[in-house]
């Protein structure tokens, strides 16, 4: 199997891995035969009893996922912790403290 981008294995990830034929029984997992269909897609959807019980992907696209997971839950700490600031602009001082200087004199006023 081909080593996916981290956008394609985002893109299985939302379509569901299109587990439709890519079906394995939990009895099959007995034998060695289920890693050439583990090998060809990449993914298998495991069954008991016509009832999915459970997925396996692939080592390389796991590790994707987790890359992915990591970098959305990075960048969801960020934000919680720096809120507004992440779109804090810096100006140059003639632009700035004509600003602040507005600012200043406003939050003055109202006291």
């Amino acid at each position: 199997m081909r080593r996916l981008s981290e956008v394609e294995a985002l893109f299985e990830v939302q379509r569901g891995f299109s587990l439709r034929d890519d079906d394995v029984s939990l009895t099959e997992l007995r034998s060695s035969a289920w890693l050439e269909k583990l090998a060809t897609s990449g993914k298998l959807r495991l069954m008991s009893r016509n009832q999915a019980v459970g997925v396996v992907v692939d080592p390389a696209v796991w590790e994707v996922v987790e890359s992915v997971a990591a970098e959305v839950l990075e960048d969801l700490l960020i934000a919680e912790q720096w809120g507004e600031r992440i779109d804090h602009q810096r100006s140059p001082a003639k632009v700035g403290a004509p600003q602040l200087k507005e600012l200043l004199e406003a939050d003055g006023a109202s006291e």
